[in-house]
């Protein structure tokens, strides 16, 4: 249980120096250093009017939303990366992606209870993991990891009577996707 305590709170301190370095790598050049890999994909932004949120993400990655009802009425916003699309087996899972999620929240619970009660936090296969504070657009907001096909990392906060939660799947730290929902996350602004 320690361990796995341990593993989330070094996954969320990864989330941290990504986005650091998210925006030193973006502001700065490799200032004559061949060995420097510099990040090519140019920088989309994404706005729904709906909602109030806007983020941006890079070119490599595509945006695909939809809205449920069943149950708690759900809007979805998905980030995927194109090739990983493309390359999905017909009938298989998807690729790991990064997902806006916005819930309806009609019982008004408080994050941690949201999180610990509803099943579509993932919260019940974390194995009860702590509970980290963060934030996101200025937002308290509580981080966990979770275990399912892929490894997650969500952030879930409240705003104007919704619940969001912001998550990443991945296989591995060293995917290319988890480097980006630090950017993605840190990018993300709500209309005023």
């Amino acid at each position: 249980m320690k361990t796995l305590n341990w593993i989330i709170l070094g996954v969320l301190a990864l989330i941290v120096i990504g986005v650091a370095f998210y925006f030193i790598h973006s502001q700065s050049k490799t200032s004559g250093n061949p060995s420097a890999v510099q990040d090519t994909r140019t920088l989309k932004t994404y706005y729904d009017p709906r909602y109030g949120i806007a983020f941006n993400f890079p070119d490599s990655y595509t945006v695909q939303e939809h809205d449920s009802s069943e149950g708690v009425k759900l809007h979805s916003i998905n980030i995927i990366d194109k090739t990983a699309l493309a390359n999905t087996p017909k009938d298989g899972e998807g690729p790991p992606s990064i997902s806006i999620n916005i819930f309806d929240n009609p019982s008004k619970l408080v994050t941690e209870k949201w999180i610990t009660t509803t099943g579509a936090s993932n919260y019940n296969i974390s194995q009860n993991a702590k509970l980290a504070t963060s934030t996101v657009a200025g937002i308290p907001a509580l981080a966990y990891g979770w275990d399912g096909l892929y490894h997650g990392t969500s952030l879930v906060f409240p705003d104007n009577g919704k619940m969001y939660m912001v998550s990443v799947m991945y296989n591995s730290p060293a995917d290319q996707i988890f480097k980006d929902f630090a950017g993605i996350v840190a990018s993300i602004q709500f209309d005023q």
